[in-house]
């Protein structure tokens, strides 16, 4: 996807919030790729924000997700990390 960042986060939020898993990844590529740090820090929003207390297990990932690039390898890089299918459960 090639958007510029601040549509991409909206893109991703959007895509999250619909259902949308093909193009939430796609985005969050696209982040990744241009803005690491803006995916990062969105993921850590829809954790808090959209997802809370319908899945504790999504937030303690993204708050593991959230602590660095160390804790990110750990769960094989920052792609894997970012498009885990617990992330996204409600």
């Amino acid at each position: 996807m090639h958007v510029s960042p601040w549509l991409a986060m909206s893109i991703f939020q959007k895509a999250i919030r619909r259902g949308r898993e093909d193009l939430a990844l796609r985005a969050a590529a696209s982040l990744l790729r241009d803005a690491p740090d803006k995916l990062w820090r969105r993921i850590g929003c829809i954790a808090y924000e959209d997802i809370g207390m319908a899945s504790l297990q999504a937030v303690g990932l993204a708050t593991v997700a959230l602590a660095g690039k160390r804790h990110r390898s750990a769960a094989n890089g920052q792609l894997p990390a970012a498009s885990s299918p617990n992330l996204g459960e409600r």
